[in-house]
């Protein structure tokens, strides 16, 4: 089909007018070309802010293999989509009137690529402007109507209650108010295994997994999920997903027996059918949370920032994987309109640059403007295609030991309070500059402690893993005899508690500490009882700590520092401290001037601006 050209300067776009299930071709065209086709559709040109009503479509490409495209008749021409595009299309066809729509795949050329630069910029902006959007997770399978019948009758029942602040006894009245009509269908064990099975299959349908579908999600000013046939608004869906798994914490904190609460008598139920719900809805809570968020957000902050959504959207807590794009350009094109300082941004969308330049176009800006420690996303990959300190988006990051930078709880420090500016500048061949202060280098490191984020911790690994740190401190100058245990519970968890609560309790840590080794020894019996109000204690917590940490290795420094660096240290490597940086990093000599970084890592002693207040040396180094 030939594309007439579109006016950017005049915000000129296409929509497609969708023709009703009543239409009738033309009886011009030839039978035989219209075999087969019942969607019929005209492309229309349009201005933003000066055009009718229309619905913006939003739904996952799908495959795009030749065999399964599926032929649509688009202003006298047939065309090929995507299957899913063909199924959505047919099941928005009203049955007398035209629908007005916006389809990227219809209404951009995608053989344009200037225009699909100019499109991508504006997407934001037309799916704002919309009507409606429908998020169209695929024609109806596996139970798919009965479960959004379902999820429907909770969420509107809970939404009359649900907006109320959720605190002691208010908290179980929402529940009960929310859930009395349905307590006979929820302690039906039938019912609820075949409830349970329909939740995570739709929950877990490849929509909510696009990374694409978060800002059309997001700046939608109202969304009508569309399966098959069956329709959910998203405000109902998210009501619902949160009372259900409100009800789940609550009687996992409270117990199923003798609390009095009507759901008492079916809470066993409850939580064996639908606690698969709270790994399934993992995807959809975040698409559903970006939209609040987004809608609350009038200013700048941490929070807003391009920053800020492409790491949300690229890094994990756990393994459970990251929203997906099939370019991965669009690790950042995707998000950048829900970002607030995206104007910084100019140069993006930009398709005929290269990943590798789209990655580093964006280091660089965000650390000339930005915090230094965009640095703890670089993760080291052999053979390198970028400068070390150019993260990859590319890869299902997990979050960092020294976590999120933009946590307003985060107490680590490590450059201390001063504020230093001009410290980061770019030469020759995407060399970094960057003003540093050496710690310390690398002496001896222990095994790589890389534990399943979701399974349990294995005893002997996690012995020999607390042992090395033990050694290290009880090796260290830097470790008074009687901090060797205190101060091996911290680095163990790379001082969490400290870094992450006002509350610090260093109890805590020693005490968990201890009965982590006893345990995993012989020498204790430890079980967990989710029935005294408590649901992780203290032994749950620490190892849940642990397992948290991304791949790492202790290490002891040259003077006896002992801390966590990355699997890639070696002897000799420095540890050194960035002007304006929260934590420490790593970095490996690579030619007589120049280094390369091989990882952030916690330095005991070092996180809390120690080494900066004894007006260490400062010097310029280079990172390639």
């Amino acid at each position: 089909m030939d594309y007439k050209s579109l006016d950017a300067d005049r915000k000129e776009f296409r929509l497609l007018r969708l023709r009703s299930r009543s239409y009738q071709p033309p009886p011009s065209q030839e039978e035989s070309e219209l075999k087969g086709i019942n969607v019929f559709c005209e492309l229309e040109h349009a201005f933003r802010g000066d055009c009718d009503s229309y619905t913006a479509l939003s739904y996952a490409w799908g495959d795009m293999n030749i065999n399964n495209l599926q032929p649509v008749f688009v202003s006298g021409a047939i065309i090929k989509v995507s299957f899913n595009l063909g199924a959505a299309l047919r099941e928005l066809r009203n049955e007398q009137n035209d629908l007005l729509l916006w389809v990227d795949q219809i209404c951009i050329d995608q053989n344009n690529i200037a225009e699909r630069e100019e499109q991508v910029q504006q997407m934001q902006e037309i799916y704002t402007m919309s009507a409606r959007v429908v998020a169209w997770i695929g024609p109806a399978a596996d139970d798919s109507d009965m479960i959004i019948a379902h999820l429907t009758s909770i969420g509107e029942r809970a939404e009359k209650v649900w907006n109320m602040h959720l605190f002691g006894r208010v908290y179980e009245a929402a529940i009960q108010h929310a859930f009395m009509e349905v307590l006979p269908i929820l302690a039906d064990r039938k019912a609820l295994g075949i409830m349970s099975k329909a939740s995570t299959k739709f929950l877990q349908r490849e929509y909510w997994k696009r990374l694409w579908i978060i800002q059309e999600f997001a700046v939608a000013p109202r969304v009508d999920v569309l399966c098959g046939g069956q329709l959910i608004r998203d405000t109902t869906l998210t009501t619902a997903l949160n009372c259900i798994l409100s009800v789940i914490y609550y009687l996992e904190d409270h117990g199923v027996k003798g609390t009095g609460h009507n759901l008492a008598t079916s809470g066993h139920t409850i939580i064996e059918a639908y606690m698969p719900i709270l790994s399934a809805s993992k995807f959809v809570r975040e698409v559903t949370s970006r939209r609040s968020d987004y809608r609350k957000s009038k200013f700048i902050s941490r929070e807003n920032t391009l920053f800020h959504n492409v790491v949300s959207t690229s890094v994990t807590r756990d393994n459970t994987g990251n929203h997906e794009c099939t370019d991965p350009r669009d690790r950042i094109f995707a998000v950048l309109g829900l970002a607030l300082d995206a104007v910084c941004f100019d140069k993006f969308p930009d398709y005929r640059s290269s990943v590798e330049n789209v990655y580093t176009e964006l280091a660089m800006k965000l650390l000339k403007n930005g915090p230094i420690d965009i640095l703890a996303y670089c993760v080291r990959t052999e053979p390198r295609s970028m400068q070390s300190w150019v993260p990859d988006w590319r890869m299902a990051g997990l979050e960092p030991n020294s976590y999120s930078p933009w946590r307003n709880n985060l107490a680590f420090l490590a450059s201390g309070r001063k504020k230093f500016e001009g410290d980061v500048n770019f030469i020759t061949g995407r060399m970094l500059s960057i003003k540093t202060a050496v710690v310390d280098t690398v002496m001896a490191f222990g095994d790589v402690w890389s534990p399943d984020r979701r399974g349990k911790l294995d005893p002997e690994a996690t012995l020999r893993y607390l042992s090395e740190i033990r050694g290290f401190c009880a090796q260290s100058e830097r470790t008074k005899s009687d901090e060797v245990d205190s101060n091996t519970s911290k680095i163990a968890i790379a001082n969490f508690e400290r870094a992450g609560h006002s509350e610090y309790s260093l109890d805590f840590e020693l005490k968990s500490y201890q009965q982590v080794r006893t345990t995993f020894t012989g020498g204790g019996d430890h079980t967990t009882d989710s029935s005294n109000g408590v649901r992780f204690d203290n032994f749950t917590r620490y190892c849940n700590l642990m397992r948290r940490l991304r791949p790492c290795r202790p290490f002891i420094s040259a003077t006896g520092y002992v801390g966590l660096a990355p699997p890639h240290v070696e002897t000799g490597d420095k540890v050194v401290v960035f002007l304006g940086g929260l934590v420490p990093y790593i970095i490996h000599p690579s030619g007589p001037d120049t280094h390369t970084l091989v990882g952030e890592a916690y330095v005991h002693g070092v996180m809390f601006g120690e080494h900066m207040e004894g007006n260490p040396k400062i010097e310029t180094l280079i990172l390639e």
